[in-house]
């Protein structure tokens, strides 16, 4: 049985069932949990909005599922913004809570201030987390971050062509997406470290995904990186924890079109 070694795994934003994920199979999964006793899917697994594209999340979730107890993994889930069902926790820490790990939609009030739900509604929203107030606590932070994705919930399923190629287009609309998107990466790791400067002051790593930018950063002392996504014009990066390292390492599709992990593009000594 694989995973004998204690090989620890975290991959994010799957994004099972959406139109545009690259995970049109499961199956091109196996390489990535092969080896591995534990896997960490820190959120956006599967799509739980629009009606065709939960039915497909759904059913590609227990595939996922299948897949893992066929290698002998043991799938662990984060909630995130399109799949906040799936689990009941909203973050993990690991190593004795030097690492952090969460989905990353806490870390905005917005959430996703790029989203044309929140475009569209934003005067409604901005309402609902002023009367919220100030969030103390990691939980009531969580709480508020559902409170803001169900106000921001789609009225229709959004069409996306085959194979979701009209996806890079749909960044072009409302007019003000495009800035929301560039100023969410320009400023990704920033309002990171305030996130967990005021939550979680004590961990070393953040370990995040949500914003579909993948990338690695060392700010303070701390060490921040963004899986990235399984999604078109999106690139995916993979976090192992072997012993006292942590590997971040690459994503590539072989011709088959499996995900395979490749080198560390970056290595950190992280004692239990």
């Amino acid at each position: 049985m694989n995973g004998a070694g204690g090989v620890v795994r975290i991959l994010s934003d799957l994004h099972l069932g959406h139109p545009a994920t690259q995970v049109r199979e499961v199956a091109w999964l196996a390489p990535l949990l092969e080896g591995a006793a534990e896997v960490w899917f820190n959120g956006d697994t599967f799509e739980e909005h629009g009606a065709a594209s939960a039915e497909r999340g759904r059913m590609q979730y227990q595939e996922l599922l299948a897949l893992c107890d066929a290698h002998g993994v043991r799938p662990r889930f984060l909630t995130g913004n399109h799949d906040p069902g799936i689990a009941a926790e909203g973050w993990v820490e690991l190593r004795s809570g030097r690492i952090f790990v969460s989905h990353g939609d806490m870390i905005l009030a917005e959430v996703a201030p790029w989203k044309p739900e929140f475009l569209e509604r934003r005067g409604a929203v901005w309402r609902l987390i002023r009367e919220v107030g100030e969030v103390e606590s990691l939980e009531r932070l969580w709480g508020r971050a559902r409170l803001v994705e169900a106000a921001t919930l789609p009225d229709v399923e959004p069409k996306m062509g085959v194979g979701g190629r009209g996806y890079l287009w749909s960044a072009f609309w409302p007019p003000l997406r495009p800035f929301h998107i560039l100023h969410g990466w320009a400023t990704m790791f920033r309002e990171a470290e305030r996130f967990v400067e005021r939550y979680r002051p004590g961990c070393e790593v953040f370990l995040f995904g949500h914003f579909h930018r993948a990338g690695v950063r060392e700010r303070g002392g701390r060490i921040y990186c963004n899986t990235g996504a399984f999604m078109r014009s999106a690139t995916p990066l993979m976090v192992e924890l072997e012993g006292e390292w942590m590997r971040v390492r690459g994503v590539h599709r072989d011709r088959n079109g499996n995900f395979c992990p490749t080198h560390a593009v970056e290595s950190f000594r992280i004692p239990s």
